[in-house]
């Protein structure tokens, strides 16, 4: 099953852990996304964003 998935994804993906209440790790997560032209439907949070 995760094979389909992965083999649906066209373009990159950007994984991160839960920033917790931390907005400047948060901002600096979206402005890397933006560097590489990851937009926000690609990106996965792991984690807590607000503890």
């Amino acid at each position: 099953m995760a094979d389909a998935v992965l083999d649906a994804v066209d373009g990159p993906v950007l994984v991160f852990g839960g920033p917790y209440s931390n907005l400047p790790a948060t901002r600096a997560v979206f402005a890397a996304a933006a560097e590489h032209g990851i937009p926000p439907g690609r990106m996965i949070c792991t984690g807590d964003v607000v503890a």
